[in-house]
């Protein structure tokens, strides 16, 4: 958390929410002024705005909590780009070609996520490999440290700490990769979610604004 405030993402990502905050503003305007007019939109428009605050949650709370620096960054660029194409469907709602791209943009990040966690998976089962041979390692490392103590006692006992030490780490890495390999990746769960909340705001602002009525 301190991390985050300190490298300036909170700065970008008020940056972001304000711009999220002006677009809620247009949509409840917008909701409001079909109401008037009566011309059927309001349910289209409402929808939107609905889906709007649970995009923002979505993105707020993953880029707040990500413990990456390359992942908060991905986040916040895909944040801006559904803001961006928000915007420019608020603008100028006869020309799709925005919220196609992002939209097919998107799915296709879906399609790949799926993959991603399998590879994950495999880098955990790999990791597991790893830090097993580490601990065997230790463990000798501690048995041979332990029988030097009667000929070398200091050297023997800082041998054995130190190698009773690695062994206690790598048995940990080793059992939370372990972990890791058969539990849900909660960052890629997430990440399917915001994708695909973000694709029903989309597409749900995309028809309120495309009605030739929707003019405001």
């Amino acid at each position: 958390m301190a991390l985050f405030f300190r490298r300036n993402f909170s700065e970008e990502l008020d940056r972001l929410n304000q711009r999220m905050e002006e677009l809620k503003a247009t949509l409840a305007k917008a909701a409001e002024t079909s109401k008037q007019q009566s011309n059927g939109l309001e349910v289209k428009f409402t929808l939107a705005q609905r889906d709007l605050d649970k995009v923002a949650t979505n993105y707020r709370s993953a880029i707040v909590n990500c413990n990456s620096d390359y992942q908060r960054k991905k986040l916040l660029k895909g944040y801006e780009e559904v803001i961006g194409c928000l915007e420019q469907i608020s603008t100028n709602s006869i020309d799709h070609t925005q919220v196609t791209a992002q939209i097919a943009e998107l799915q296709k990040s879906n399609k790949n996520i799926p993959g991603l966690e399998a590879l994950s998976r495999v880098g955990n089962a790999l990791a597991v490999a790893f830090w097993l041979g580490v601990f065997t390692i230790s463990i000798v490392a501690m048995t041979l440290s332990i029988a030097s103590i009667p000929a070398d006692p200091v050297g023997g006992v800082a041998f054995a700490a130190v190698s009773f030490g690695l062994m206690g780490y790598s048995y940990y890495e080793m059992f939370n990769n372990f972990d890791a390999i058969f539990e849900p990746k909660q960052v890629y769960q997430n990440r399917l979610q915001i994708n695909s909340d973000a694709m029903e705001l989309l597409k749900h602002a995309d028809e309120a604004y495309q009605s030739p009525v929707a003019s405001f």
